[in-house]
């Protein structure tokens, strides 16, 4: 659903029915801001690497690191209400399309995994 009139007074609400999806998007903005410490080591020490040390796992944990950072500017942008249509729908589409719970855990390594289990 849209609301607004121009260009930067748009706002898209994500229309869900499923219960594990959750639309708050103070909700997002906490859930990507999290980063684990074991992430922020591992992107430090992969961004001081030589990209020929990459292997394709490092390349890839990179990034999605990157995209969450990108979807975190998107999604407080999209809560600010000044955005350009194109970052409210990136950003309307990626709450309609994950869930929190994949989000969470998806962030967690094997040992917190299995603390929390």
């Amino acid at each position: 659903m849209l609301k607004g009139n121009g260009k930067h007074n748009i706002q898209i609400m994500p229309i869900t029915n499923n219960i594990n999806r959750v639309s708050s998007i103070d909700e997002w903005i906490k859930r990507l801001e999290y980063i684990p410490d074991f992430e922020k080591k591992k992107v430090e020490k992969l961004n001081k690497m030589n990209e020929e040390e990459l292997s394709d796992e490092d390349i890839s944990y990179l990034g999605k690191h990157t995209e969450r950072v990108r979807i975190l500017s998107l999604i407080k942008k999209y809560k600010s209400k000044y955005f350009d249509e194109d970052e409210g729908m990136k950003a309307y589409l990626y709450m309609d399309e994950k869930s929190i719970s994949e989000l969470i855990l998806d962030r967690l390594d094997a040992e917190e995994l299995n603390r929390r289990l």
